[in-house]
């Protein structure tokens, strides 16, 4: 343990100054209680005032596993603990069989970081008897916020719980499924809590209060001084101060000397760069060096809340993440401002968060490198950190932009992203695919970087243009057919009324409706993620979530069309091929047809009459996918994924004619209600290559029209400075640089430069 004097003075900062004495009580903010350390032992000792002493006997160590134990826990639940032992640099050399052979053969082997293995149910069993303690140190404490957060952390179960899950790997799968039959809030607050050290203290003490709540712990008084931590706000600063700062105010040498060990052994956990995730790897190097071979991993977290009231000030979420920073940086679709910026103005005023918003405009004529650089200037300008969350609201298009821009924004910056459309809602939102346009095709740009918080409040709908709702019952019917024949059902019994009652937001909507308009949003996003989250860097091409997007993106833009229309067509001339391959039957893919033609949606445009315009449509995507096509179709039966994985020109050519045909006989001649953008107020996207060559015309003209001025007025005045004599040197040899000859005979100069 790190050894301290009799008498500590603690640095002034954001906190009092506080004087310790061994066996005295400490005079300020910290005298109810008393924080004191005993000094020259090994054990740390709290007198809280009451006369009671708590033993802070623990040594880091004891939270380190041993090999039996790392041996037992491997076994049981897969854990990732290594037995090896730290170098100078804080990596590893493993001591296991493999290495050995290994080192025989002159192969040496690093690995990175020592974490420890523990199982969902040990997890939770610290955690209850942490949030215990904790609560009960909350109720007899008579101070502010950091006398009760300096108490709970010198309560010895809050002590275990805390230095044994900052050496957790808290990411990891196997510990996710052990919470699969138990409580994901609990597990989400879990996962934060292994960063405590880098935490806000709001954040600390809402996480400790909410662990408390879902393990059925009373908990008044600690709910009350996390109240107090989120309202407070440090002289000339936004941000609480961190837990570490306390820690160290304290001399709480316990923690002190995990800290300096967690530098080597597991640097997530105490200097983070994000929160959000962590990494992984592993070497392999001959003995001199000439080869290596290395694996690298990286593991995000992310979390998605369906729920109706987000903007209420009564409502947490958001307070919950951006109090503790004092500020949010929110990048918000100007048309989305227009309607719900004074709600989120009040949101912010009721819980003295200071609210930045940079507005774009987001239509899909906008979805272009020039609107992710207005973005990425503006997060510079307003000097956001990259362990800052942006808040990004709007719909799909500011979605995918705002994401891009996060993603390049210092190479990697967190996002949560609040969804008010229905594209939003279960697929742009959540999605790690964010993106822009560029030379006439959809989505040609972007990064894997998905938003940290994924919010959805069904709520926000009731805005929505009937045609806007319409286009994103697209992305419902794309999870539906491939993933969820029971969602499919939902969408076949509400039917139209899913756009008439804008999501069951309009007035008079019946409970029953409303409840089915909630489930049919939690299972498309639960059929998103299933599809999406286990493939996040597109490593393979059985992508379900791509159905309907093979063949449109090459006419979307030029048709004008809005994304769901397109996307429908695509699904409905994909389902078609299906049953043209033997995939499904003919009364399955009438079904089909049948659901996207009852929602309005287009089942046919003629843009798809240029057979070899989606044939190279077809071309492009199977560059993009790797070399494969990979269209994914239903299969076997509705809500089962197959793919198509050749398709002549000819094929394409046959397959159109029929299906057009096929189309003809469905209301509307199988076109869609609004298809367009036009249609529904948007500027129209097929207009924007022409509208920026137009501009770039008109600049280039307006620059000739101003070069030329310049000229003549140079050439104006070089004329006056020529000298007429011929035995004088002409002045302009001294003005211009380089050589000027005039040759017999010639008017105009050469220069040589």
């Amino acid at each position: 343990m790190v050894q301290g004097n009799s008498k500590n003075t603690v640095a002034e900062g954001s906190v009092p100054v506080v004087t310790v004495e061994a066996g005295k009580r400490a005079e300020g903010a910290f005298s109810n209680p008393t924080l004191t350390t005993a000094m020259g032992t090994d054990e740390q000792k709290c007198d809280m005032g009451d006369g009671k002493k708590k033993l802070l006997t623990a040594s880091p160590d004891e939270y380190k596993v041993s090999g039996d134990e790392k041996q037992e826990m491997s076994e049981d639940d897969g854990g990732s603990t290594n037995g090896s032992s730290m170098d100078a640099r804080g990596m590893s050399t493993s001591d296991d069989d493999s290495s050995q052979v290994g080192a025989a053969q002159g192969i040496r082997e690093v690995t990175f970081y020592e974490t420890t293995a523990v199982t969902a149910e040990q997890l939770t069993s610290l955690a209850k008897e942490a949030v215990r303690e904790a609560a009960a140190e909350a109720e007899s404490c008579a101070g502010d916020f950091r006398a009760a957060l300096g108490a709970i952390l010198c309560s010895p179960s809050v002590e275990t719980m805390l230095l044994r899950i900052c050496r957790v790997k808290i990411f990891s799968v196997e510990l996710h499924k052990g919470f699969s039959q138990s409580n994901l809030e609990l597990l989400g607050a879990l996962k934060k809590l292994k960063y405590w050290y880098v935490m806000p203290q709001s954040s600390f003490l809402q996480l400790i209060t909410t662990a408390a709540t879902v393990l059925g712990v009373e908990c008044d008084a600690l709910a009350k001084f996390t109240d107090s931590a989120m309202r407070f706000r440090p002289d000339g600063a936004l941000e609480c101060p961190r837990v570490r700062e306390l820690v160290k105010a304290l001399d709480l040498s316990v923690y002190l000397q995990n800290e300096k060990e967690l530098e080597t052994a597991e640097p997530h956990a105490v200097y983070p760069t994000s929160t959000y995730r962590d990494c992984d790897g592993h070497v392999l190097a001959t003995s001199d060096d000439s080869l290596i071979e290395s694996v690298m991993s990286t593991t995000l977290t992310t979390t998605i809340k369906i729920e109706a009231g987000v903007l209420d000030p009564e409502s947490l979420t958001l307070r919950t993440v951006y109090a503790p920073l004092g500020r949010c940086v929110c990048v918000i679709d100007s048309r989305v401002d227009d309607l719900y910026g004074k709600r989120l103005d009040t949101y912010y005023a009721h819980h003295n968060i200071q609210l930045t918003k940079l507005r774009f405009r987001s239509m899909e004529a906008d979805k272009g490198l020039e609107t992710v650089e207005k973005i990425l200037a503006s997060l510079k300008q307003q000097g956001v950190g990259r362990n800052e969350p942006i808040l990004i609201v709007g719909g799909g298009v500011i979605s995918d932009l705002g994401g891009f821009a996060a993603a390049l924004y210092h190479r990697n910056t967190p996002y949560v992203m609040l969804c008010t459309s229905i594209v939003s809602g279960i697929d742009a939102g959540p999605s790690p695919r964010t993106c822009c346009d560029a030379d006439g095709y959809k989505n040609l740009f972007g990064a894997y970087h998905p938003p940290v918080l994924t919010l959805t409040d069904r709520s926000l709908f009731g805005t929505l243009h009937e045609g806007w709702l319409r286009h994103g019952i697209a992305e419902i019917i794309k999870m539906a057919v491939v993933k969820d024949i029971k969602l499919f059902e939902l969408l076949e019994d509400v039917g139209p009324e899913l756009i008439r009652s804008k999501f069951g937001t309009a007035d008079g909507t019946a409970p029953e409706l409303a409840r089915k308009c909630d489930l049919i949003v939690g299972k498309a996003m639960h059929s998103y993620v299933q599809a999406e989250y286990g493939n996040l860097w597109e490593t393979h091409q059985c992508r379900p979530h791509a159905y309907g997007h093979t063949w449109s993106p090459g006419y979307e833009i030029p048709a004008g069309m809005l994304h769901g229309h397109a996307v429908a067509t695509g699904m409905g001339w994909g389902a078609f091929l299906a049953m043209k391959k033997g995939f499904i039957s003919r009364v399955q893919l009438s079904r089909v047809l049948n659901l996207i033609s009852n929602m309005e949606l287009s089942l046919y445009h003629p843009i798809m009459d240029d057979a070899k315009r989606i044939y190279t449509t077809q071309l492009k995507i199977v560059q993009k996918r790797g070399g494969h096509l990979c269209a994914p179709v239903p299969k076997g039966e509705i809500g089962k994924c197959g793919y198509i994985q050749d398709l002549t020109l000819q094929e394409i050519t046959d397959c159109l004619q029929e299906y057009r045909q096929l189309c003809a006989v469905y209301p509307r001649a199988g076109r869609g209600i609004d298809a367009h953008c036009a249609d529904v107020g948007l500027e129209d996207p097929a207009t924007v290559g022409e509208r920026k060559v137009e501009q770039r015309l008109k600049e280039s003209i307006s620059e000739n029209d101003m070069l030329k001025k310049k000229l003549a007025a140079m050439e104006a005045e070089m004329e006056i400075l020529r000298c007429k004599c011929e035995d004088c040197e002409d002045p302009l040899n001294k003005l211009l640089p380089g050589s000027v000859s005039v040759p017999q005979n010639e008017e105009t100069p050469t220069v040589n430069v």
